[in-house]
């Protein structure tokens, strides 16, 4: 298939309005899709909040991507070429969500966990079609911090983990290859610590420790100004950009 152009996102608590806000700040379209009471204005809220911190990254922001909500999964797989799920990791949610996502969606399009405490090799076996399953687990705030784990299950097959390689890597991100397929996604804090990722988790965790009893959306933004100086500092003296931030959105 070509480049994905619309995306869809599964689930849209933190990590999943993570990837829509920095989505949308690079241009592409996003189908987001999620059954609970008040997801959208929340969803919406999140990326609005975000927004001031990646523009003070990249002022000269290129065209911003079209945000469409949907409570019907169907309405959301049907119409996009890349998803993103970032649901509850309970696994009774995931398997019906799996084989949802596996009926509405084209087959070549590629399905991300996010996160999951379950290797995905079990998330395959509710699909038909598993060989388009792989983890992109991301650090969180994703809008921000640009280190991806990418990996695959048993039956996931190259050209999926190489159309979500090039893919994430056209959003700015630094792809870690997960090291065994069907490995467990699990914190970058905890099985990178040392690299780089798991610096960025560690400022990120002792960030929301130190603001513990501030209001949520003054507490995002401080942390978010934060890394955003830090991320700064880096760039600006060549401190291993790769790792950090490009020098603008693609």
């Amino acid at each position: 298939m070509s480049h994905p152009k619309t995306i869809g996102i599964a689930g849209a608590g933190p990590i999943g309005a993570g990837w829509a806000a920095r989505l949308l700040f690079r241009g592409f379209d996003i189908i987001a899709y999620d059954p609970w009471p008040g997801a959208e204005d929340r969803l919406r809220a999140a990326v609005d909040m975000a927004w001031p911190a990646m523009t003070s990254l990249f002022p000269d922001q290129p065209r911003r991507g079209n945000l469409v909500f949907t409570n019907d999964v169907e309405a959301m797989a049907s119409r996009v070429d890349f998803i993103h799920e970032a649901v509850s990791d309970r696994i009774e949610t995931k398997r019906w969500l799996y084989q949802d996502l596996d009926e509405y969606s084209r087959r070549d399009v590629v399905i991300a966990s996010s996160f999951s405490d379950h290797p995905v090799s079990v998330l395959q076996e509710e699909c038909q079609h598993p060989e388009r399953i792989v983890i992109a687990h991301p650090l969180s705030p994703v809008y921000l911090l640009p280190r991806v784990e990418l990996g695959t299950g048993r039956r996931t097959s190259e050209a999926a983990f190489s159309l979500a390689r090039k893919y994430l890597q056209s959003l700015d991100m630094t792809v870690l290859p997960l090291q065994q397929a069907g490995e467990v996604a699990r914190s970058f804090t905890h099985e990178t610590a040392g690299s780089a990722g798991g610096h960025w988790a560690y400022i990120a965790d002792r960030l929301a420790d130190d603001l513990e009893g501030v209001a949520a959306p003054e507490r995002a933004a401080r942390r978010d100004a934060v890394l955003v100086d830090l991320l700064k500092v880096f760039v600006k003296h060549g401190m291993d950009g790769s790792m950090v931030l490009p020098a603008s959105p693609a």
